[in-house]
């Protein structure tokens, strides 16, 4: 099969590359994105390690996984959805 890997935008300022990432629920738990189409981009070949964020996969050892990056599909960004942002905590980092 075909695996899609999604890649939000991220913009690491000097201030927060040091500060701690957010618990992943409290990340993810209220943030939305609006997604562009990104056409005939070149490939990005960057290497990622993917881990399980679910502690129930965690508690099975599960492995990680080594990926690499090819060409993005899409662009995505941070919303708000009915008025509610994404956290301070997660802004830091997007």
């Amino acid at each position: 099969g075909v695996w899609v890997v999604r890649l939000l935008a991220v913009i690491i300022f000097p201030a927060a590359a040091s500060a701690q990432l957010p618990a992943p629920a409290a990340f993810v738990q209220f943030l939305d994105v609006r997604c562009y189409d990104i056409p005939n981009q070149p490939p990005l070949h960057v290497p990622l390690r993917l881990d399980h964020l679910n502690p129930y996969f965690q508690s099975l050892n599960l492995p990680h996984e080594d990926v690499r990056l090819q060409e993005p599909q899409q662009l995505c960004f941070p919303v708000a959805k009915k008025d509610n942002f994404p956290h301070y905590e997660v802004r830091r980092f997007v």
